[in-house]
């Protein structure tokens, strides 16, 4: 089984388990919740509930063709650029930028 070893999905297929851990989860719940109320039994709520996270398990956990059908497009590896021109003094030194009263005030009571 490839796919119980692959373990890559895309980020649509994390939101669809996202959905489908919770739905799953919170339907077995309510299903084990009325299980357990109509047979007034806990065991009948812990097994419906064990059922469903076993199900929810088999169907979330493992990386299903599904959850790989939009892979991430990279852009090309590019070689770093070499920008050591030091012989470039005509630029003119960047402005200091204006205090403001409020940077001044900030200044004083911080």
């Amino acid at each position: 089984m490839n796919v119980l070893t692959r373990g890559k999905i895309d980020f649509v297929g994390q939101r669809l388990v996202d959905r489908y851990t919770t739905v799953l989860v919170v339907a077995t719940g309510v299903i084990g919740f009325l299980a357990g109320f109509i047979t007034q039994s806990v065991q009948a709520t812990l097994v419906v509930d064990a059922i469903g996270v076993a199900l929810t398990a088999l169907v979330c956990v493992p990386s299903w063709p599904m959850y790989r059908r939009n892979p991430l497009k990279l852009q090309p590896r590019h070689a770093p650029e070499d920008n050591n021109d030091d012989d470039d003094d005509s630029k003119p030194p960047a402005p200091k930028p204006k205090k403001t009263i409020l940077a001044r005030l900030a200044r004083i009571f911080f």
